[in-house]
């Protein structure tokens, strides 16, 4: 496997309205020293594994686990990035300890979270002061936003002014996931089956540690609500765990078929409804495990006329 994501933590200092993973102030669910110490182990040793990211919940609301992991896989060669709010840039001398912290550790690669539902919880001021001082640094920047038709974060870029230039800024439509199951459906930009791609949009596979501790083979926030699971890493050896990944029929069908085999073996007609993204797709067919169970022979049989190229 190239690419490793530990979710931390289910903790985090805020409480937005469209969190995919629900994450709270008060969560205590939260990935085990023993787990994680698994799976650094791993990627330690394993030169095919090439990044290890790192996110939560707030990441670093577990800093000295944080800097323990980076430093050591860092050091081991691998890329290690990281996903945080920056509720913690509340000055500018916190802010460049904390960088400086990330930056001898070994981090590289660092990606803002912040939107209209994250300033709510943490003033832009942090994030302006933030992306000005990590200038200062060797390291690269980037900013997550999700938007709906009512929060589209135009008037927070705004307020973030020069900070922002240079910065990749990514856009991404809020989802019915987790708490954002609760946003007005009719705010969320929404398209007909035949708007959106139908094959996998995944460029590959990747080991994703939830902060449950079952494995998933992509961080889409969908996926988490869907039984796309290959076990849990208390339970299994991660030896154990790959195997499961690479020798999944189901995965192997998707990733070469796209949805559109298990829409039609599945007999599904969704064709008058409305989607966020393929990805929701997705959840929408795998959400439920008779419906998977019920096209088990139709999968056994595509393993059967593909053995040879399998």
């Amino acid at each position: 496997m190239k690419s490793i994501v530990l979710n931390l933590t289910q903790k985090c200092n805020a409480k937005c309205a469209h969190c995919c993973f629900g994450c709270l102030p008060n969560s205590e669910n939260y990935l085990t020293d023993f787990e994680i110490e698994k799976i650094v182990q791993y990627a330690e040793s394993h030169e095919d594994v090439k990044v290890v990211s790192l996110t939560g919940g707030e990441a670093l609301l577990r800093k000295v686990k944080v800097l323990e992991i980076t430093k050591r896989l860092s050091s081991a060669g691998k890329e290690v990035t990281l996903i945080s709010n920056g509720f913690w840039a509340t000055n500018d001398r916190t802010t460049r300890r904390i960088l400086t912290e990330l930056t001898e550790a070994g981090l590289k690669y660092l990606t803002i979270s912040f939107d209209d539902y994250h300033a709510k919880y943490i003033p832009v001021e942090n994030i302006r002061r933030l992306l000005t001082i990590v200038r200062e640094f060797e390291m690269e920047v980037a900013m997550n936003m999700v938007a709906d038709k009512t929060n589209n974060g135009i008037g927070l870029l705004e307020q973030l002014g020069e900070s922002i230039f240079g910065v990749q800024i990514t856009v991404v439509p809020a989802s019915p996931v987790g708490r954002a199951n609760g946003i007005n459906k009719d705010d969320l930009y929404v398209k007909n089956i035949s708007e959106l791609d139908l094959s996998c949009p995944a460029t590959g596979w990747e080991f994703v540690v939830h902060h449950d501790g079952y494995i998933y083979p992509c961080c889409s926030p969908s996926v988490f609500e869907s039984e796309l699971r290959l076990g849990n890493i208390a339970d299994s050896s991660i030896e154990t765990l790959e195997k499961n990944f690479y020798s999944n029929i189901l995965l192997y069908i998707l990733k070469e078929e796209g949805l559109s085999w298990f829409i039609e073996k599945m007999n599904l007609d969704i064709s008058d409804m409305k989607f966020v993204s393929t990805c929701e797709i997705c959840k929408y067919i795998f959400s439920d495990i008779d419906r998977i169970n019920s096209i088990t022979d139709d999968m056994k049989l595509y393993y059967d006329e593909n053995f040879e190229s399998i």
